[in-house]
């Protein structure tokens, strides 16, 4: 008793335990006649399921570190210190999987997950190594009012400083440690396991409840204990137990047996095991479907109880985890530039066809572009910049063309670019391989020409006719791509747009057929590198 004597002495009183000394004992009873503690409330099979369902669910679940852009928006800080350790492994043996896992269960036991900091050269953490929350209490100094930790590993008693624990508490009203779940639903949990052990000790003794085996009066009388033990011994051993229930029972000297049956009262242990389930899934907030409990579940709202459990129950659980993630683990002067966020667009997918319709609305409202869909939907982008396009529906008109337009219908032409800067950078690099093969289209045509007229007499007439005038080939491959170009960059194609197209296409027809007129007749080989350049310069504004 010298260990445990010294364990009361140093941090608890006989007339006043602590938890722990409690737990050491089995854990308090309940009116059940059950003792119910952290470890022992996992044997029902509703506190576990969920304890699992919301410590995998959350665990599951990418939480990479962002950076803040200015002057809006975010993108993953991979070179961040901190991400590796947040989103990919928490100490050099576990995964932040299991971390978190881990962690999460500590709360949903006990209220309060612990995790020690260990710091690098580099001043940040570089791992998280669980504590028991059994074993570990958080105080204040009397003096200073800084809050610090009493940890015991290994049987050793240690004091460590806020900055070196990682505490995430659960539901309390102090602001600093959690209740204990297991603790407040001491009741529920030792209804449900008392229910259980009914229900195994029922099944496991099969002639106790169920017959009864009487003598006749005028039987000899069973004088001794050791006659009377002897039958009841026997009677067990050859008829008792659930795999002996229909075995062929033999009587002598005239016994008789009948069938009890299950009595009332007994019987309703099936329903409050049933009920029990439901309350412990209340109690956690879990949907009962979720744990394998369907009496009340079809498949019409299946779909609406899972969106549910992420809206109201696992959403509270990730807003306390970030909190004190950015809290604790990001350093105060980079906490308004990094931030942890868990990523739970995967549990709101929905069914195929509902998915598909919430991303065309975005797609059609320019809120998300074809390489984002197919990211979204697990699928490589597209070649080159084409998927990076953002496109609107052509009849949307801006709030300020309203304003100066009261009562117009949109036909008014469209000159200024429905798209920023940026994306109408896209938006040209994108047209350029199109405009790229429609002068390749024009340059094959025009050497097929050239190489069967070239051993002519008159070759250089023939030239000079052939470039008189553009060639019709050349504005049937390129208006069609300037006119596209056109609209994809004003949402519209008005008669204003039109004409500017019908321009342009003529003017690098003309200044095409001068330079290629000339290089010809100067011998030299046509390029079609050459035509790229007047394509450029003519399009440098545009």
């Amino acid at each position: 008793m010298g260990i445990l004597t010294d364990m009361l002495e140093r941090r608890s009183g006989m007339a006043n335990p602590e938890k722990w000394l409690k737990d050491f004992f089995g854990g308090r009873e309940s009116h059940s006649g059950i003792a119910v503690n952290e470890t022992s409330a996992l044997s029902s099979t509703a506190v576990f399921a969920c304890i699992r369902l919301l410590s995998d669910t959350l665990a599951s679940l990418p939480c990479p570190v962002y950076k803040r852009k200015i002057p809006r928006g975010k993108e993953r800080a991979q070179d961040y210190p901190l991400y590796k350790l947040i989103h990919t492994r928490a100490n050099p043996i576990m995964p932040a999987f299991t971390w978190r896992e881990t962690m999460m269960g500590h709360i949903l036991g006990w209220g309060n997950c612990y995790s020690e900091m260990e710091y690098g050269e580099n001043g940040y953490p570089i791992a998280l190594w669980p504590l028991r929350p059994d074993r570990t209490q958080p105080e204040r100094d009397k003096v200073t009012k800084e809050l610090y930790y009493i940890t015991q590993i290994d049987g050793i008693e240690y004091k460590l400083p806020k900055n070196r624990v990682l505490h995430i508490p659960g539901l309390g009203f102090d602001g600093i440690k959690g209740y204990s779940p297991i603790t407040i639903a001491r009741e529920a949990i030792g209804l449900s396991l008392a229910t259980e052990e009914f229900g195994a000790r029922y099944f496991g003794s099969g002639t106790h409840p169920g017959a009864v085996v009487t003598r006749p009066l005028d039987a000899p009388i069973l004088e001794s204990q050791e006659a009377i033990t002897d039958l009841r011994n026997y009677l067990v051993d050859a008829y008792g137990g659930l795999g002996k229930s229909h075995r062929l029972m033999l009587l002598e000297e005239g016994m008789d047996i009948k069938n009890i049956g299950i009595p009332p009262e007994d019987s309703q242990f099936l329903e409050t095991r049933q009920f029990q389930v439901t309350e412990i899934a209340r109690f956690f907030g879990v949907q009962p479907h979720l744990i394998g409990d369907l009496t009340k579940s079809t498949n019409n709202n299946i779909e609406e109880q899972a969106i549910e459990f992420v809206v109201y129950t696992l959403r509270p659980w990730l807003v306390r985890w970030e909190s004190y993630l950015n809290l604790d683990l990001i350093p105060e002067e980079h906490q308004n530039l990094y931030f942890c966020e868990f990523l739970v667009d995967g549990l709101l997918r929905g069914d195929a066809k509902s998915r598909s319709e919430a991303l065309q609305t975005r797609r059609r409202n320019g809120t998300l572009s074809a390489n984002e869909w197919r990211e979204i939907e697990n699928e490589n982008p597209l070649p080159g910049d084409l998927g990076d396009i953002y496109i609107v529906e052509s009849n949307m008109q801006s709030l300020e063309y309203l304003v100066e337009n009261p009562g117009g219908s949109g036909n008014k032409p469209q000159t200024q670019p429905k798209t920023d800067s940026n994306q109408q950078k896209s938006l040209k690099i994108a047209y350029e391989r199109l405009f790229s093969d429609a002068l390749n289209r024009i340059f094959k045509r025009e050497n097929a020409d050239i190489q069967r007229e070239i051993k002519r007499e008159d070759f250089e007439n023939w030239t000079n006719g052939y470039y008189k005038e553009p060639p019709e080939f050349i504005e049937k491959n390129l208006l069609p791509v300037y006119l596209s170009y056109f609209e994809a960059k004003y949402s519209d194609i008005s008669p204003e747009n039109e004409q500017k197209a019908k321009d342009l296409c003529g003017n690098f027809s003309k200044k095409h057929c001068e330079r290629a007129r000339k290089t010809i007749l100067e011998g030299k080989d046509l390029k079609i590198e050459e035509a790229g350049l007047i394509w450029k310069e003519l399009n440098e504004n545009e």
